[in-house]
């Protein structure tokens, strides 16, 4: 029944986990300070370096896409475990799989769609964008 929206989730971790996988290999130490709570916290100067630096170097190098469901759809395991297995031997998850991974458009427009729907679940009032 919900079988297209499992289907674009696991797309979106799958996208996130491809294009992270390599990130924080190569990157530098990150100064840290402990809190009051004793908790680490990054210290993240702001007086030097661009605006657009202030969060540091952006993570992974790939795009979000749709190109997790077209490895999965060749029958390649990612390294997400489960993920992968349910997406390459449910039948009905197959076929979005399949659909999605040949039409990185209709993944990303779909995929808005799915998050829409998320993020108003349960919600009882007027209609979000009104």
């Amino acid at each position: 029944m919900f079988c297209r929206e499992a289907t674009l989730l696991y797309g979106a971790v799958g996208a996130v986990h491809l294009a992270t996988k390599d990130a924080g290999q190569s990157a530098g130490e990150v100064d840290a300070d402990i809190d009051d709570d004793g908790e680490i916290e990054a210290f993240i100067p702001t007086t030097f370096g661009k605006q657009s630096d202030i969060y540091g170097a952006q993570l992974g190098t790939k795009k979000f896409d749709a190109s997790y469901l077209a490895l999965v759809g060749k029958g390649q395991a990612v390294g997400l475990g489960t993920i992968d297995k349910v997406l390459a031997t449910d039948p009905q998850l197959k076929t979005f799989v399949t659909k999605y991974a040949g039409n990185n458009n209709a993944f990303l427009k779909d995929l808005n769609e799915c998050y829409l729907k998320l993020t108003t679940l349960g919600y009882k009032g007027t209609k979000r964008n009104d």
